[in-house]
């Protein structure tokens, strides 16, 4: 397999325009349909008089202290680059790794041999039930992934890129660390390969196909529509109290980036809550609360906001001094 002049251009355009593609939180149909879901929550849960202001509702949306924040400059700085990272770096690996759907149909096949289904008299079921497998997955794997990423500390040192933002936005969900946006990307494919060859096995004769638009699964671009980009916001919405346990909202997340203690760890999931529900980590906050984001440690946090730049280097350099470089002593210290 050889990586041309011709894929890294291809590569370098998908960069430019998968930022507005369906696949992107800034396509041009979440930013509408966030508009009225925006409008919907500030007259609920936001606005202080009884009488709908379009001018305070612009300011609610664009606050101009906001704008002018350095970690909401450094968020978009971030998104540009990491597209483009994730052009080059994450499109030429994730093209290296095998298609392993074919593998694991093998193997279920010799296994659930004598329980090959017709699609005959199914119809779309097999592709409805893919579709919701494929986007299940994902969110789990997003989760596992999260996870680790919380709870090891030399990992952790690397997803603190993305809790040093200190004013959360929409651009925030593209502020993460090359790495750690990789170990989501690689695992997620192992898992759906799983998927394709479970569903190739089951259903031989036609196979079965994911339910999308433009290529975005139809339920992760479903949750896009009623307002799962706003996550990464000030906008403070929840879907009600049952489908909570369900579908992470803005609310869910807010909490999720809070530097209070006590919200630490909290609501790990991409999309979906359930998988928060069984590990343990879920918070459903019951009303508005009182947040500040960022990094507990202020010092820590200013280093981080310092420039773009730094989010790409400094966790290295903490996984050294804090990491390795007490490791080695502690062996040198054993030989002597």
């Amino acid at each position: 397999m050889s990586f041309s002049i011709h894929d890294l251009l291809r590569l370098l355009y998908s960069s430019v325009t998968s930022l507005f593609a369906p696949g992107s939180e800034t396509y041009w149909i979440f930013l509408i349909t966030g508009a009225f879901v925006t409008a919907f929550a500030y007259a609920k849960y936001h606005m202080e008089t009884s009488r709908f202001s379009l001018i305070a509702f612009i300011r609610f949306v664009f606050p101009l202290k906001l704008l002018k924040h350095r970690s909401v400059r450094i968020d978009f700085e971030m998104c540009f680059l990491n597209f483009f990272y994730g052009a080059l770096v994450s499109g030429a690996v994730l093209k290296y790794i095998p298609d392993l759907g074919i593998l694991w149909k093998h193997v279920f096949s010799s296994i659930l041999w004598q329980h090959h289904l017709s699609r005959h008299y199914l119809y779309y079921v097999p592709d409805i039930l893919f579709t919701i497998a494929i986007f299940m997955v994902a969110d789990l794997a997003f989760y596992l992934v999260h996870v680790a990423f919380h709870r090891i500390p030399v990992l952790w040192e690397i997803h603190k890129v993305h809790h040093s933002a200190e004013a959360i936005n929409p651009m925030t969900s593209y502020r993460g660390h090359p790495l750690n946006l990789l170990s989501t990307q690689i695992l997620t494919k192992l898992l759906i390969d799983v998927l394709r060859g479970l569903f190739g096995a089951v259903y031989p004769d036609m196979g079965v196909s994911e339910l999308a638009f433009r290529g975005v699964n139809i339920l992760l671009f479903s949750y896009n529509i009623v307002g799962g980009y706003l996550r990464h916001s000030s906008v403070w919405l929840h879907f009600g109290r049952r489908l909570n346990f369900i579908v992470l909202t803005p609310a869910h997340h807010q909490i999720h980036h809070s530097e209070d203690p006590k919200h630490w760890g909290k609501n790990l999931g991409g999309a979906l809550s359930i998988w928060d529900w069984v590990g343990g980590t879920l918070y459903i906050p019951d009303k508005k609360e009182n947040l500040s984001y960022g990094l507990a440690d202020a010092e820590e946090n200013r280093e981080f906001n310092r420039s773009v730049i730094a989010l790409y280097y400094l966790p290295f350099i903490n996984i050294w001094k804090r990491h390795l470089m007490p490791w080695f002593h502690s062996l040198r210290i054993k030989a002597i």
